[in-house]
């Protein structure tokens, strides 16, 4: 259901008007709010059982992520207790879960219009909690890899920029976090298609529009700026050549300069040719 709904918000599949793919929605969506009424009665049932403690558990709270993204398919009659007590236990008990968790609490609560100072105090809390490098951009240091999919690091920072896009509409927060997940994919990897899939819809959310730059990247040597005739696609690697009788030791200096929004990644290579017979 978040997979439908994540595509649905990019505007590329909606499943609500599919014929297929609505079929799957219902049954999905009703699926989701029969195990959480069952869970609840369950839950009402034990004895001695002190509702007001903390009974939340991981999939409470990505149920109410996923069923967030579909407000116009009502919730079941017979579940909307469970969906209240739930929504309540999420507010109440944030700060116990991971920030993965937190991100989607925020996100679920706002979309139901519940509980707004919780959602205020979940985004105060991570903002707080963030570390700012200008390589690293945005990010939390307890955000590790773990056994766990709440502890998986890449949607962790996605549905992070997601709720800071959506909640807070932070374009700055959100570039920030965006350099973070394309360090990430630089240096280890997305790790599965999973985190794939998470990594690339956040990217394509709000915020500024990395993927289409306006401006070439400027590249001087000595001084000089360099201006190639013929680039590869995609990696827009090229090539210059100079005679040596032209080399002067000011063009060991190369300065690299992005104009437009984004980041980008390069490597320089300088190679010197001479006679094999020298």
């Amino acid at each position: 259901m978040a997979g439908f709904g994540k595509l649905a918000k990019l505007g590329a599949f909606d499943a609500s008007k599919n014929e297929d793919g609505g079929q799957i929605l219902r049954n999905a969506l009703r699926y989701l709010d029969e195990q959480l009424q069952r869970d609840y009665d369950a839950l009402r049932k034990q004895p001695k059982v002190d509702l007001k403690q903390n009974h939340l558990a991981d999939l409470h709270i990505q149920a109410l992520y996923a069923r967030s993204f579909w407000p116009t398919q009502a919730v079941a009659k017979s579940a909307q207790s469970a969906y209240v007590y739930y929504q309540q236990q999420a507010a109440t008990y944030w700060p116990a879960q991971t920030r993965y968790l937190q991100a989607q609490t925020a996100l679920a609560l706002h979309r139901g219009k519940t509980a707004p100072t919780a959602v205020r105090s979940i985004l105060q809390a991570l903002t707080e909690n963030a570390l700012h490098s200008p390589e690293l951009g945005m990010y939390w240091k307890d955000v590790r890899g773990g056994y766990y999919w709440r502890e998986a690091p890449t949607e962790t920072q996605a549905t992070l920029i997601e709720a800071y896009d959506e909640v807070q509409n932070d374009q700055k927060a959100v570039d920030e976090m965006k350099l973070w997940l394309l360090k990430q994919k630089q240096t280890q990897s997305w790790e599965s298609t999973r985190a794939t899939a998470d990594a690339c819809y956040a990217l394509l959310l709000r915020g500024s529009d990395w993927l289409q730059p306006a401006q070439p990247i400027q590249v001087t040597v000595g001084g000089a700026p360099v201006q190639p005739t013929t680039q590869q696609a995609g990696t827009g690697y090229f090539k210059i050549t100079f005679p040596a009788a032209s080399i002067k030791p000011a063009q060991g200096k190369v300065t690299v300069k992005k104009t437009d929004a984004g980041v980008a990644w390069g490597q320089f290579i300088g190679n010197t040719l001479s006679s094999w017979i020298k």
